[in-house]
Parts: structure tokens; sequence; C-alpha cells
């Protein structure tokens, strides 16, 4: 293992070492502290005594940790299960392993965060059983950034409206790690459903700086800029998060919007139908942007198809989660039919900070200056 100063090519430091499968935890903590020496920041006693503490006791528990990353990366229900089932391996094989806890903890606060129904293998409270995980973590590691952004993204679910106690818990997050894209990426998501719309775009913007390419950054920046009125630097971005994950369909289904919205509704109708292929689990946003791309071509009855298809796909039909109302919500009044997205706003589940964020959008301008939506979205802001 070596440091090299990339503007000179000369090695700060170096070391050749053989280690067993079992000394993962002690040659992460002496690499460490080799490295703090050789730039004249030496780790204290204190610091040596945390250092490795991250680092797993096993090589196959770290594999296993690292290929839970990599599905849930891919953010899709099939995928977050499968990374679920890799941490908990990861865990069973060191049971001191920290942040394979806070990712199982993390993992259940994406599914619910999607409104994502889980299969039988998953618990049936999420939150509660992730807030466990979350606090084991930190019992085992108070370092552990992982651990503290599992917990301020459950934290921030438990309050739907206010996020009470979650933007502190995400800020101490980000003070461990001041690498950590993915806490910069929640952080961000956090801010952008409040309101605070700068302060979001600069956390998304740290969150590329440290992995760049990240569509998950790239479609709420292209959010943002659709509501500040830069339609087409959104759609750039989209673009280019189509490019990162092209196999997301999700990523494909908001393209298709921003195009229908620039008047492309061949190249609207293209990623919708992509997504819709790409993703048959998460049907939702692929259907309403074909509904949306149809209507607006002049093809009306195909499109009324399509709406109706979506609105069979709703999970609880009684009480839609903020995501599906917001996506059929923008196909019903696409199709001139806004009393029932005014019925989707009022009866959707959880009512907060997301739900006024969704309907914001600039394409339901018209619709939000009915009164009885003006009323909801009030009740809903975040911001009073």
């Amino acid at each position: 293992v070596s440091l090299t100063d990339s503007r000179t090519s000369r090695v700060l430091w170096s070391e050749r070492r053989a280690f067993a499968q079992d000394e993962m935890r002690e040659i992460g903590r002496d690499i460490v502290i080799g490295v703090l020496a050789s730039i004249g920041e030496p780790a204290t006693d204190e610091e040596k005594r945390i250092i490795g503490g991250g680092f797993p006791s096993s090589a196959e528990a770290y594999e296993e940790f690292l290929t839970g990353n990599a599905q849930l990366a891919r953010r899709s229900p099939p995928s977050i299960e499968s990374a679920l089932h890799h941490y908990r391996r990861a865990s069973e094989l060191d049971t001191k392993f920290a942040a394979a806890l806070a990712r199982q903890a993390y993992g259940y606060a994406v599914l619910v965060d999607w409104g994502w129904k889980p299969s039988k293998d998953l618990p049936a409270d999420m939150l509660s059983e992730g807030m466990l995980l979350a606090d084991r973590a930190i019992g085992l590691d108070s370092t552990s950034a992982d651990a503290w952004l599992a917990r301020a993204y459950i934290l921030r679910q438990r309050d739907p409206r206010k996020f009470a106690g979650s933007i502190e818990a995400f800020e101490h997050a980000i003070t461990l790690d001041p690498y950590n894209a993915e806490a910069f990426h929640q952080y961000g998501q956090a801010l952008m459903a409040l309101g605070r719309y700068t302060e979001a775009y600069a956390a998304y913007r740290r969150s590329l700086d440290l992995e760049p390419g990240r569509a998950t950054e790239l479609v709420p920046m292209a959010a943002l800029d659709e509501r500040r009125g830069r339609l087409h630097e959104g759609t750039v971005l989209l673009d280019s998060a189509v490019a990162a994950a092209p196999q997301v369909g999700y990523v494909r289904a908001m393209r298709s919007m921003f195009r229908s919205q620039a008047g492309n509704f061949k190249g609207a109708q293209d990623d919708a139908t992509d997504a819709l292929a790409l993703d048959s689990s998460y049907r939702m946003p692929g259907l309403t942007a074909l509904a949306r791309s149809l209507w607006l071509a002049g093809d009306k009855s195909r499109a009324l198809t399509v709406v109706a298809e979506a609105e069979r796909s709703v999970s609880n039909p009684s009480a839609p989660d903020p995501t599906e109302a917001f996506w059929l919500a923008m196909a019903e009044v696409a199709t001139q039919r806004p009393e029932k997205a005014v019925t989707l706003l009022r009866n959707s589940k959880p009512r907060g900070a997301w739900l006024w964020f969704y309907f914001g959008a600039s394409d339901l301008n018209e619709f939000r200056k009915r009164p009885e939506v003006s009323e909801l979205m009030a009740e809903l802001d975040p911001r009073r």
C-alpha cells in the first residue's frame, strides 16, 4: 500500500505486509495511521483507538457489504431487498460490523420513503426495526457516519411535516464524514422538501463533487432547475443522469416529463416506453409519463387507457403515498381531470413536506390556483 503525491509522483508513504483475512480491521487501522503520520498529522492515542472501527473483522463480511452497496445504488425494489440480504449476511459474519447494521437501517428507510412494499422476508414495521439497528450501530461505533445517516433518514420519516431532529442528525453525520456522498444526498433531500432550495442544491453539488456522475443527485437537481424556470438546464442534467444510470427506469420517466413540457412529445414517449421496459416492479412513473405525452401529442384515447392502468397500479387507492399521488396527479391534470388530482392530494399519506414539495411542480401552477388546492397546500407548507 502506498500514498503518492499526484502532482510530483513522489511516494510519501509505503508499506508491504502479509495479513490473514481475519485481520481486515487491523490492516485498515494501520494504513490510516501510517498515512496520517506521513502527511504530518499523526493520530492521537484516542484517534488510534477509534480508527479502524469501521472495518469488519473478515474479508467475507466486507465483500458482502460492498455487494450490498452496489445493489443499494441501483434504487429499485428488488435491488434494495437484495442489498438488505447482503448487509444482513455481513452483520452475521461480524456482529460488531457497525456499518453493515447501519446500511440495513438505511435500506429499510429507502423502501418506506419510496413507498415500495416489502416482501414477507422483511419486517412489517421497517422504520422501528431500522431505528433499532441504527441505535445498535451507534452503540458499537458512535463515530459511524453511516449510523447517524440512517438515524437521520428515519427521523425524517417519523415526522413528515417538520423532520424534527433529522437536519441536526444529517449535519452530525456530515461532520463525522465530510466525504460521505450519500449523507450529502439525503441532507439535500431533506432541505429540498423543506423548501430550502439553495442549500439543497449546494448539498447535491457537494455529493457530485465527491462522486461524479451520481444519477441520484442529477435528478433532484433537475427538479430544482425546473422549479426555477430553467427547463433546458434541468433536461441537460437528466441527459447526464440517463448516461450515468441507463438501466434505471425512474430517470427516463423524469426526462419524459421534461421533454413533454418542452414540446418534444416523440422523445417523451420513447423515454416513458423505455422506463416501463426497464422497471416492471415500479410502473407508476412510466405509465403516467406516457399518458401525459400521448395526451399532449393528441392521442387522447390511448392516453386515457394508460391513465386507467396507472390508477389500477396504486398500491393503496384510499391513501396513496406522496410519490404515487404526485405522478398520477400529473397525468390526471394533463388529461383535464383535475378533480381526481384534488382527491389524490387530499387522500395521500403521509401528509407533510414531501407532499407539499411534489405538488409544487411548475406543471401544476394552474392546478394550485383552485381554492381547495391552495388551502391544502398552505396546510402542508413546512415553512409555516
